[in-house]
């Protein structure tokens, strides 16, 4: 008698903590662990996407205490480096199979969790879409102690993980990526259209802060980027596309996903720069891939199927829109080339 009060006294202990379990859950599948940003669609229609391929990461590594920590990350063969970029208080609530009630540091934000590793969210009209990582736990822990704050409420800041302290923990595995710092101003991003002295001073702040991020790069950074510059201008690729465009073939959409992706690779400042100055159209963002690829301009009149005018004015009105007054074509080409 004594036996079965014991199982009916656990069965029920059983049952009220999967209730509060149940109760407690976040959402189903989860979003505690890290994510990878996938995309980022703007509020102009434009897809911003980020593969998986690329040297540069956004994760987020969403905790067990209602915490978020955003990271920037950079990878070689070295190792990897992790800087921080913004810590973040979340609450999520699921309300009912399709609906969550999300916030992020108490202010409510559109969220989705179409599935189990996929979850979007929404900030100032763009969508972030995230693709959770697995990852080990040496790089959790990394995001984790680039917080931490010491006795003086500083954060310890960048991490590094190199690949020779991974080869002797793990024999057979050597790290694809080095985690390089990326310091960009994250406020007022939305600000483009709506009050052009705001604009203006947006813009400003992004150029200054690119000049500044470009001096803060280390000798060996440039160098190395620069021979990843050089052996892509004599790769077969970069022969190949230009071979085409005086050929004046056509170029399908997946022609423009891979030189996007290309140009990513070889330039991995490029598009992050040039996209938070200002937002662009399809034509203008493939007319500055095209400068950036050093085509003359006649190529990017047939391969974009305009006449030599256009382009011309596509260049000279995205220099008025950055600087706030009057250049020609050659003066954006610069900028674009400098990026």
């Amino acid at each position: 008698m004594k036996f079965l009060r014991f199982l009916i006294i656990s069965f029920f202990a059983i049952l009220a903590a999967a209730c509060s379990e149940q109760e407690n859950s976040d959402a189903p599948g989860g979003v505690k662990g890290l994510w990878r940003l996938s995309s980022v669609s703007h509020f102009n229609g434009f897809l911003e996407t980020f593969d998986e391929r690329n040297l540069q990461q956004t994760l987020r590594l969403y905790g067990n205490s209602d915490t978020c920590y955003v990271v920037k990350t950079l990878t070689d063969d070295n190792g990897i480096m992790i800087v921080p970029q913004e810590y973040i208080v979340y609450t999520i609530k699921c309300v009912d199979d399709s609906t969550y009630s999300y916030t992020e540091n108490g202010d409510p934000c559109p969220f989705w969790h179409p599935a189990d590793d996929v979850i979007v969210t929404q900030v100032l009209g763009f969508k972030h879409k995230w693709i959770r990582l697995e990852a080990g736990e040496e790089l959790c822990r990394a995001v984790e102690k680039a917080f931490e704050v010491d006795a003086y409420g500083n954060y310890a800041g960048c991490q590094v993980i190199s690949s020779a302290e991974q080869n002797l923990k793990k024999k057979n595995r050597t790290l694809q990526y080095v985690l390089v710092c990326s310091m960009l101003l994250l406020a007022g991003i939305c600000i483009y259209m709506f009050n052009v002295l705001r604009r203006r001073r947006y813009i400003m702040a992004q150029l200054r802060s690119i000049r500044e991020e470009t001096d803060l790069r280390s000798q060996q950074m440039n160098a190395a980027m620069k021979r990843v510059e050089e052996d892509f201008v004599q790769s077969d690729y970069y022969i190949e596309l230009h071979r085409r465009i005086k050929r004046g073939d056509r170029f399908s959409e997946e022609d423009w996903r891979e030189m996007e992706y290309q140009v990513k690779k070889a330039y991995p400042d490029f598009v992050r720069h040039l996209l938070v100055l200002i937002p662009l159209s399809e034509v203008e963002f493939r007319t500055c891939m095209l400068i950036r690829l050093s085509v003359s301009p006649s190529g990017m009149a047939d391969v974009l199927h305009r006449d030599l005018s256009s382009i011309s004015t596509i260049r000279s009105r995205l220099y008025y829109k950055v600087f706030g007054k009057k250049g020609g074509s050659h003066d954006w080409d610069e900028f674009v080339l400098s990026l």
